[in-house]
């Protein structure tokens, strides 16, 4: 999505940005201002929510400011817009069942399934006030869980539409805990943990920091 020039002129001392975020959220759009007018009007119609993060991310507002105007669910669909600005393939509530009968099998859900070239990152989103040490390692081993079970599935998820255009032979899966609160993690029983406002640092660097942080990964080949 381009930024359209005017956007450049809006005066953001009251924001436009933040305060048309939560005027959506609560369905409230009749006494907009002339600055949320002209941006409501770059929206998609279709989803207008994620293309307004997507235009804040744009306009460089901190990713802490827009968090606080979203719910949990949104909060998967900000980290999901972020994932889309470099490239990534989503899949939002990426839902599967395990392996073993009918009866027995387990149900899996996975908040945002990213793929891009031999890289696939299964995104576990946590919009809590208070994030602690504990509630992080039950996410990570949940998370590393639902890796395993997912490889396991891979030969026949692979015959679905969202997976049938990729032709790799080989996947990376690298599970993540993103957080809304700061934390002083990069790791969690191995696998990647990462702050709301540290996310785009890891995309960028990510071929470098699965190296020094020596993340847990799964390496799924097709022969």
């Amino acid at each position: 999505m381009v930024t359209p020039n005017w956007i450049e002129d809006i005066d953001l001392g009251t924001n436009p940005y933040l305060n048309l975020i939560h005027k959506i959220r609560i369905n409230s759009l009749d006494h907009l201002t002339t600055d949320e007018i002209r941006i409501y009007d770059q929206l998609d119609p279709q989803n207008t929510l994620k293309s307004l993060i997507l235009l804040s991310l744009q306009k460089n507002i901190h990713i802490s400011n827009i968090v606080k105007e979203l719910n949990w669910k949104e909060f998967e669909i900000l980290i999901s817009a972020i994932l889309e600005q470099f490239d990534w393939d989503i899949t939002l509530n990426f839902r599967f069942f395990g392996e073993g009968a009918p009866r027995d099998r387990k149900r899996y859900e996975i908040d945002i399934l990213a793929r891009k070239d031999d890289m696939m990152l299964l995104i576990d989103c946590k919009r809590y006030k208070i994030i602690t040490k504990s509630i992080i390692e039950k996410a990570a081993r949940l998370q590393k869980e639902r890796t395993y079970e997912l490889f396991e599935m891979l030969p026949i998820l692979y015959q679905l539409p969202e997976f049938t255009k990729i032709t790799r032979t080989k996947v990376k899966m690298y599970p993540i805990i993103v957080t809304w609160r700061e934390n002083n993690l990069t790791k969690s029983e191995e696998i990647c943990v990462s702050s709301a406002n540290r996310f785009v640092d890891l995309l960028i660097q990510f071929d470098t920091y699965k190296y020094s942080f020596d993340w847990f990964f799964l390496k799924w080949e097709h022969y």
